[in-house]
C-alpha cells in the first residue's frame, strides 16, 4: 500500500519570496516495493513522501533460500512537473521488524542526482525493540545534502541487507519509508 503526504509542498517563488502551485512527481520502483507513480500538486518548501510497503521489503537468508532474496531495494525518483526545481533529503525514517535480535541487518540509502556519477550513501543503524519491531532515523547536516541538478529529478535508493546461514537463519522486513525533502527553484 502506497500513502504519498504533501507536507508544505514546494516554494517556487523566485524573487517575491511567493508560492504557486506546483506539481510534484513521485516514482517508488525495485526489488523491494511495487512501481507506483504519484503526482502532487503542492505549495511550500518541504516535502514528505511516505511509503507503507507490503511483504515485498522481506530479506532472508537461511536453508533453501536464494542468496538474492538477501536483499531489496527501493528507490524513489523525486522530480517537478512544469517548472524548475531542485531537491535534497533532509531526513530518512524506516520502520520495520526483525526476526532474529541477533541477526545482522544493513540499511543504507544511496542519494543521488539523475544522471549524475555524485552518490551519497547514507549507513542506518538502529536497534530493535522487544516486539523485534524497529525505527531508524537520521537527519542529515547541510553539509552532508546533496541538490539534485537543475531539470533532473532526486534518486533516493533504500537498501535492505541481512546475513545469516544454514544455522543461523534471519529474516528483516522493511514495513515503511519516509523521506523529508526540501526543496529550491532553480536560478534561471
Amino acid at each position: 500500500m502506497s500513502r504519498i503526504a504533501m507536507m508544505f509542498g514546494l516554494a517556487m517563488g523566485l524573487h517575491t519570496g511567493s508560492a504557486i502551485a506546483a506539481t510534484v512527481n513521485l516514482q517508488w520502483n525495485g526489488s523491494g516495493c511495487p512501481k507506483v507513480e504519484e503526482h502532487t500538486e503542492s505549495s511550500g518548501d518541504k516535502v514528505l513522501a511516505k511509503h507503507d510497503v507490503t511483504s515485498s521489503f522481506t530479506v532472508k537468508r537461511g536453508p533453501g533460500v536464494r542468496l538474492m532474496e538477501s536483499r531489496k531495494n527501493c528507490t524513489l525518483i523525486v522530480s517537478a512537473e512544469g517548472h524548475r526545481a531542485q531537491f535534497a533529503l533532509e531526513k530518512v525514517e524506516i520502520q520495520g521488524k526483525v526476526a532474529a535480535a541477533s541477526s545482522k541487518q544493513e540499511l543504507t540509502v544511496d542519494v543521488s542526482s539523475q544522471g549524475q556519477g555524485q552518490t551519497k550513501s547514507i549507513t542506518l543503524e538502529g536497534k530493535s525493540s522487544s516486539d523485534s519491531s524497529f525505527s531508524v532515523e537520521k537527519t542529515l547536516t547541510e553539509s552532508d545534502q546533496i541538490w539534485s541538478s537543475c531539470d533532473r529529478g532526486l534518486m533516493l535508493n533504500t537498501k535492505q541487507r541481512i546475513e545469516g546461514d544454514d544455522q543461523h537463519p534471519a529474516a528483516a522486513s522493511v514495513e515503511s519509508i519516509s523521506y523529508q525533502l526540501k526543496s529550491k527553484p532553480c536560478v534561471k
